[in-house]
């Protein structure tokens, strides 16, 4: 049977260690934000936190932020255990994750216009093994309709580093929902209402990253 996200408490996320485990498996720790920070988005409203669980134990992972004005559904993290990958496991989690934020979304009354999300360049790779999984993860996106946005993007420093680490982010659309917006409203977007109004970064650093970029 195919893994099913389910959405978590503030209370369920603090305590289900084996998403944690996964959490700091699937994740460096340069891009990791401490717990507290994706806990405190449930807090505010503004966060979706979903767990795919197979015989009681936790094998996926998808946390979200719900953007306004563009209305889209953030994507800020999105994890398989490695032995469901290569399975179309993870395609089916990725569509499950779009289809939590787009509706709760639409129960305040707003309509999803897109899902975005931020990915490693395989350019600058430490390695080949590491340009290698950062390609084959872009592949994946491609497939499931995301598109490369051409624009250079910093995502502001969330783990322990406090420089910014150069991405870049994909979009895609919603049916419907006509052209996406442009990349500085996005960017804007996710810059002031996830790391600003969550993880607590100041507007001045923000715009001094929007310069950079």
């Amino acid at each position: 049977m195919p893994l099913k996200l389910e959405a978590l408490s503030p209370a369920q996320l603090g305590q289900d260690a084996e998403l944690w485990t996964l959490y700091a498996q699937a994740f460096p720790l340069s891009e990791r934000e401490p717990p507290e920070v994706i806990l405190r988005s449930l807090h505010l409203g503004v966060g979706l936190a979903l767990a795919g669980r197979e015989q009681g134990r936790t094998r996926a992972l998808a946390v979200l932020h719900l953007l306004r004005e563009p209305d889209l559904v953030f994507l800020v993290y999105l994890a398989l255990e490695r032995s469901g990958q290569g399975r179309g496991e993870g395609r089916a989690l990725l569509e499950q994750a779009w289809g939590a934020g787009a509706q709760a979304l639409a129960a305040q009354g707003r309509a999803a216009r897109g899902l975005v999300w931020e990915v490693d360049p395989p350019e600058t790779a430490p390695d080949a093994a590491e340009r290698s999984v950062r390609e084959r993860r872009l592949r994946f996106f491609a497939r499931a309709g995301g598109v490369l946005l051409p624009e250079p993007y910093l995502q502001p420093p969330v783990g322990t580093d406090p420089d910014p680490l150069p991405m870049r982010l994909m979009y895609r659309a919603a049916p419907g929902q006509g052209p996406r917006p442009d990349t500085d409203t996005l960017v804007r977007a996710v810059y002031a209402q996830k790391y600003g109004a969550v993880n607590g970064l100041s507007a001045a650093h923000l715009e001094a990253l929007l310069q950079r970029a």
